[in-house]
């Protein structure tokens, strides 16, 4: 991502529940603000999807993905939302 001129940042749980709290539910990122409500200290929030492939898997159900492809996707879905932070000089770039 950052040959893409992305910059990513850890943020605390607190900062990431305002930043979805004040999205529009048009957003589609506002579909995740269930996953991080309330006190997020108690259990691993949800990053990945192992867990599910695998619960998926033992119903003979197959769930793969292109991720190269699906990467491109969520990064512009993401930078329209103005959920990254682009360096200037891959901005100038583009």
């Amino acid at each position: 991502m950052s040959k893409l001129g992305l910059v990513a940042k850890a943020e605390a749980p607190g900062e990431w529940q305002l930043r979805l709290a004040g999205l529009d539910a048009s957003s589609g990122l506002a579909l995740l603000r269930d996953f991080y409500t309330g006190d997020l200290s108690w259990h691993d929030t949800p990053v990945e999807q192992a867990g599910t492939i695998a619960l998926l898997a033992q119903f003979d159900i197959d769930l793969t993905a292109d991720y190269a492809r699906l990467i491109d996707v969520y990064t512009c879905y993401l930078l329209g939302e103005r959920f990254f932070t682009v360096k200037e000089a891959a901005l100038a770039a583009t």
